[in-house]
C-alpha cells in the first residue's frame, strides 16, 4: 500500500518501522518500571507489548 503526499510516499513498511520503534521504546520503559518497582503490576502489559513489538518487527521487514 502506498500513499502519495506531495513529494513523499508513505508505505506500509515505513508505518510499521515507526510503530516498531515506538512500541520498542514503550516495552523497554515498561520493563524498566517493572524492575524498579516493588510490585509486578504491569507484567501482563509487558508480555502484550513484547508481542506487539514482534508483530511490528515482522511487518517492517523488507521482503513482505
Amino acid at each position: 500500500m502506498e500513499i502519495k503526499v506531495g513529494n513523499w510516499t508513505i508505505t506500509s513498511k515505513s508505518i510499521f518501522n515507526v510503530m516498531f520503534i515506538l512500541v520498542l521504546l514503550a516495552t523497554i520503559a515498561q520493563i524498566i518500571i517493572n524492575i524498579l518497582s516493588d510490585r509486578d503490576f504491569i507484567t501482563g502489559m509487558v508480555i502484550f507489548s513484547t508481542c506487539a513489538t514482534g508483530i511490528c518487527y515482522y511487518f517492517s521487514k523488507e521482503n513482505i
